[in-house]
């Protein structure tokens, strides 16, 4: 009995080792390669076998994760106030699988490991031939064991980069809540406006920073190729560099804000251009997005600083600055309203006396309220382009897999939704287009119509107080000699008719 069964333990284990290294023979002599490299390309193809995630998850990871990323307010440039409201993100549990499930198969394979060869050492009956007939079990559970963790891994590593996504976008929107109240209120003492400066000046080199981290996990071409879509010089303007390090002035605070919504767009091209998205050797795909995660984890601790410090920089610039501004703006307003100057200006320009000036006052509010018009609408357009850019990459990545012939309806029925977009944003944007240069037209004509009746009108008389002018004496000087002319000529009647 003892021999029959071992006799059956054997043919089992060498017809698994057979069937292995037929299909491995079959395969190498097919594709002409070595066995080795046969039976590991045949491992790897195989789904229920493969030690990394099947290529559909992996390619949904990788469009949510460039879908975050072109469709946020940082990669489009949204105006400033179109942050004050920062949207909390919606981030997704982390994946975690049970770890008592991996503990427990774990903790029975080597309890049964540990028996086996416990049984092996006391009782020498035992046939040796158990050990081929065990040992392919033990190594295939081990294999799904590790498979199994490595599943694990990959989906952690996903949802933490989405996570980390998801906390640079939220507090990036913060500090542009922040940035907008003190850039429109901005410190008027001098040593404000220096740590006002200076704390722009390290995020903008925590930036740099950051960036150069990711240079080693790019690929050139994609970069290169976003560039191009998204119009991204590669480097710097030079003369957004030219300031003192040491004394910030109010263009440099600007100037270094401008830099730093640059370098935020570069930072996130890179992610875009990282390359695992486009390599298909995951050797190091892993390893790859661990330091990128790494990197995104750096750049939220830098955030986290900055954001603490222009708080209180801004509740500081708000309990002054705004108090302060008040009572300037009613000081202001009551000197206007009660001076003697403005009111005998006022006079004098209802008189005549002062056309120029209460022409360009009185237009003056028409004017401001137009440009703040124009300058929206000029906005608008803006956005309208950069949301169509954001379609246009997703439509193009959607290109990608149909020409790779996963085609499928839902991704058609995407495409064409995503088209109509496109379609309504253009139509959208050409009649804001033609109503931006017809009120830029107007503008122009109003312009030119002031100045022609500002150089149509006489100019004032340079001495109102005073001894009269050259051209006065003119005037009024024949009048003079004809009034007292005509006086002595009556004088000498009457003495003439008394006489």
């Amino acid at each position: 009995m003892n021999e029959s069964q071992n006799t059956l333990f054997t043919a089992a284990g060498v017809s698994m080792i057979t069937i292995g290294v037929s299909v491995a023979l079959y395969h190498a002599q097919k594709r002409r390669h070595h066995v080795v490299w046969a039976i590991g390309r045949h491992w790897s193809q195989l789904g229920l076998l493969s030690l990394s995630i099947s290529r559909s998850e992996q390619s949904i990871f990788e469009e949510e994760f460039k879908y975050l990323i072109v469709t946020s307010s940082l990669f489009n440039e949204q105006p400033l106030a179109d942050n004050n409201k920062v949207i909390q993100p919606n981030i997704e549990p982390v994946v975690d699988v049970p770890s008592s499930l991996f503990n427990r198969l774990v903790t029975i394979t080597l309890l049964n490991v540990m028996v086996i060869i416990f049984i092996m050492t006391t009782n020498r009956s035992v046939s040796p031939y158990i050990i081929p007939c065990l040992l392919p079990a033990y190594i295939t559970t081990c294999y799904f064991i590790y498979r199994h963790h490595r599943h694990v891994q990959v989906r952690r590593i996903h949802a933490s980069a989405l996570n980390s996504m998801h906390k640079i976008i939220s507090l990036s929107q913060k500090s542009d809540s922040f940035l907008f109240r003190l850039l429109n209120a901005l410190p008027t003492e001098p040593q404000q406006q220096q740590a006002f400066g200076t704390l722009l000046s390290n995020h903008f080199e925590a930036y740099i920073e950051c960036v150069h981290q990711l240079q080693p996990l790019i690929d050139t071409h994609n970069l290169a190729t976003f560039r191009d879509m998204y119009n991204l010089n590669e480097t710097i303007p030079s003369l957004l560099l030219e300031f003192d390090s040491h004394q910030y002035g109010v263009e440099d605070i600007h100037l270094i804000y401008s830099v730093i919504c640059w370098k935020r767009r570069e930072y996130l091209l890179y992610l875009l251009s990282l390359d695992v998205m486009s390599n298909h050797n995951r050797t190091h795909y892993g390893k790859t997005w661990r330091q990128a995660i790494q990197v995104n984890h750096g750049l939220v601790h830098a955030y986290l600083q900055f954001n603490e410090k222009l708080e209180s920089m801004a509740s500081l610039v708000d309990a002054r600055g705004k108090l302060f501004l008040d009572v300037a703006q009613k000081e202001e307003v009551l000197s206007v309203q009660t001076s003697p100057s403005s009111m005998t200006a006022a006079t004098t320009a209802a008189a005549g006396g002062g056309g120029a000036e209460g022409l360009l006052s009185s237009s003056s509010h028409h004017s401001d309220s137009r440009s703040i018009t124009l300058m929206h609408r000029v906005s608008a357009l803006e956005k309208h382009v950069e949301d169509i850019q954001a379609k246009l990459f997703l439509c193009k990545q959607d290109t990608k897999s149909l020409s790779s012939g996963r085609v499928s309806w839902l991704g058609l029925e995407r495409m064409n939704k995503r088209f109509s977009q496109i379609d309504e944003h253009m139509q959208i944007m050409i009649g804001q287009w033609e109503e931006s240069k017809h009120a830029l037209e107007e503008m122009l004509e109003d312009q030119q119509t002031k100045l022609d009746t500002i150089a149509s009108l006489p100019s004032p008389p340079s001495s109102p107080r005073g001894l009269p002018t050259l051209e006065e004496k003119r005037t009024y000087q024949p009048f003079t000699v004809k009034r007292m002319h005509s006086f002595n000529n009556s004088k000498y009647k009457t003495r003439t008719e008394t006489i």
